[in-house]
């Protein structure tokens, strides 16, 4: 239902649109596989008390686990945006990616156009960086993205701010 939202693919470069159900399978095939060969299970999803899946959220893994930092991911339906759920499920997820996985640093990269999402990360307590790089989509289009990072802090209050 909510990957037929495009919008979820035009804010995210790996995420196909239209989205198929061969896409969903090799999603959950590549997290099954990852999990089964390391033990480490990238991808989260996001749901409310009634079990309802929400949205996604994961780490890309994407440096060695000696650097102690992963690039992180998120999506949330249309109807639950807005809500707070997101400012708390990073917290809680920066909280899980520290403790169980030793990353001190969590970085988003974000596009430039992307304000919703750019709000978000500065109102948890990410600093925009100067690194931006140029993403391609999955249809050969580009687009700028700007790094933002969050570094572990021992009181995880700071990560809400008002």
């Amino acid at each position: 239902m909510y990957m037929a939202d495009k919008e979820i693919s035009d804010n995210i470069s790996v995420i196909p649109y239209p989205y198929t159900i061969d896409d969903a399978r090799w999603f959950l095939n590549d997290t099954a596989i990852l999990e089964e060969e390391t033990g480490i299970q990238k991808n989260y999803a996001i749901r409310n008390s009634d079990g309802l899946l929400l949205g996604i959220i994961g780490l890309h893994l994407n440096y060695p686990a000696t650097a102690r930092r992963s690039e992180f991911g998120y999506w949330l339906g249309k109807p639950h945006r807005n809500k707070g759920v997101m400012k708390a499920v990073l917290n809680r997820f920066f909280e899980l990616a520290h403790t169980t996985y030793g990353i001190d640093t969590l970085e988003a990269f974000v596009y430039h156009f992307n304000m919703p999402s750019m709000k978000l990360l500065l109102a948890t307590g990410f600093a925009q960086t100067t690194e931006q790089q140029t993403r391609t989509r999955r249809d050969g289009t580009t687009v700028v993205a700007l790094q933002l990072s969050l570094i572990h802090i021992s009181e995880p209050t700071r990560l809400l701010r008002s």
